[in-house]
Formats: structure tokens, sequence, C-alpha cells
């Protein structure tokens, strides 16, 4: 997708739901499939959708699909990093907030 190769990893569950009256079902439990897109020429970073998974493969999961086939919901979470360093702007700010932080010190 967009020049980016990724991988991915599926997992299919069944899972309790705390509202399945207010769904109109009548079992307390639906298959949950989730599908993980994965990078691994990125590094790891401390924003993460899945931990175990990162840890094993080495690779960050990047996109996070949860699809529900009972009442057709579908939830996509995706983390997208701007920038890796700072930029010399950014720099300049928090360089100025360490004077100031110093100069005028809360006590």
């Amino acid at each position: 997708m967009d020049g980016i190769s990724y991988k991915r990893i599926k997992t299919i569950d069944s899972v309790r739901v705390l509202n399945a009256v207010s769904q109109k079902e009548n079992d307390s439990t639906q298959v949950q499939i989730r599908i993980g897109y994965i990078r691994c020429d990125l590094p790891t970073s401390i924003f993460s959708r899945d931990k175990s998974i990162e840890k094993r493969l080495g690779c960050q999961v990047i996109r996070f699909d949860q699809i529900a086939p009972v009442n057709q919901s579908i939830i996509s979470i995706q983390i997208e990093f701007l920038s890796q360093p700072l930029t010399e702007k950014e720099i300049k700010v928090f360089n100025a907030w360490k004077t100031n932080m110093k100069k005028y010190s809360v006590k």
C-alpha cells in the first residue's frame, strides 16, 4: 500500500459481549476477526497496537482492523509517525523551555 510492504497477521476469537441485549443478540459471545498490518522496516516504538506480536516478530504493528461479522461492525486503528527526528524549529522551542525553566524556576 502506497509503496510500503506490510506483513499481515490474522486472529479469530470468540469474545464475551457486555451489551449483547442492545445488539439484539441471544448469545453473549461473538466472533471477532483481527487483522494486524506489520512493518519490519521501522524500529519498534513506545506506541504499540500489540506488544506481544511486536516482541515475538521484532516488527511494528502500525494498523489494526477489528471486524465483528455478527453486527457488521469494523474498527480500524492506524499509527502514523509524521517525523522521527525533531525539526530545527521544535529543537529551538525545547531549548527555550529548558532555558526558561532554569531562569524562572517554580518553587
